[in-house]
């Protein structure tokens, strides 16, 4: 008998949960919706779903209830229309669900061909993305939005992991092809493309670098002024181009924020 595997775990950035090691990166776009959230069993809760389905339970159980005392006509009777009604009821209400509360995840991947999520291990360049991005996010200044107010960083981790597993591919297919002997005039597009790509991914990590250290820089002065007032009025004692553009974003507004401090 297989041991029943763990839910996933939230964590301080809304698009990323965790578990057993593996990090799930989402595409912020799948929770573009007011109130939408990533549950702990991977996939997106809607507003007002919850009470949706027990809404939808509730007509089964009448339907189940109800149909019978109105129709049948002896025990065996009353069995089949239960079961008759459920079985309409669930299926009828199913669809209606399903209208009201579409599937984000299931919406994403009819529309764009491919999961909104990617799953990154401990040991790789997506994790240390992932590391650097959880480190701005775990600081107080992101969390206020002194810094990054546009809540840029969702979007520019996507973007930087899906740009780590694309120069991943490259390199191996770059690799399979040097092997195979395939002249280097036929493979220099390839080259080209991932001397590119690895070059924004190296902006991205150094831009998240600078974030997390300005972030945490504000994070102590913040502090260090409440110490102080608190001792002055002795008072009582939270694509392409795409990753690198938004990241260079964000560090432009928290240099900005840092110097005005």
């Amino acid at each position: 008998m297989s041991a029943t595997r763990p839910k996933w775990a939230t964590t301080v950035l809304p698009t990323v949960l965790e578990r057993d090691g593996t990090r799930r990166v989402h595409d912020p776009l799948v929770l573009d919706g007011p109130g939408r959230k990533l549950n702990t069993s991977g996939g997106v809760d809607l507003p007002g779903s919850g009470a949706g389905a027990v809404v939808l339970l509730l007509v089964i159980v009448a339907a189940a209830v109800l149909v019978p005392l109105l129709l049948a006509t002896g025990v065996l009777s009353a069995v089949l229309w239960g079961a008759g009604a459920a079985a309409v009821a669930v299926v009828a209400g199913s669809l209606v669900y399903t209208s009201v509360f579409p599937d984000p995840v299931a919406r994403y991947r009819k529309e764009r061909g491919g999961d909104p999520f990617l799953d990154v291990g401990d040991g790789t360049d997506q994790a240390r993305l992932c590391d650097l991005a959880t480190a701005v996010a775990t600081s107080s200044a992101w969390q206020q939005a002194r810094v990054d107010p546009d809540r840029l960083l969702p979007a520019t981790l996507w973007n930087a992991v899906k740009l780590a597993e694309h120069v991943g591919n490259q390199s191996a297919d770059l690799a399979r092809d040097r092997a195979a002997g395939r002249a280097e005039h036929v493979l220099a597009p390839t080259v080209d493309d991932l001397t590119a790509a690895t070059g924004e991914l190296a902006r991205v990590e150094t831009n998240l670098r600078s974030l997390g250290a300005l972030a945490r820089d504000l994070d102590g002065r913040a502090a260090a002024a409440e110490r102080a007032a608190m001792t002055m009025t002795s008072a009582p004692v939270a694509e392409l181009g795409l990753a690198a553009a938004a990241s260079e974003a964000m560090l432009d507004h928290a240099r900005t924020v840092h110097r005005l401090q």
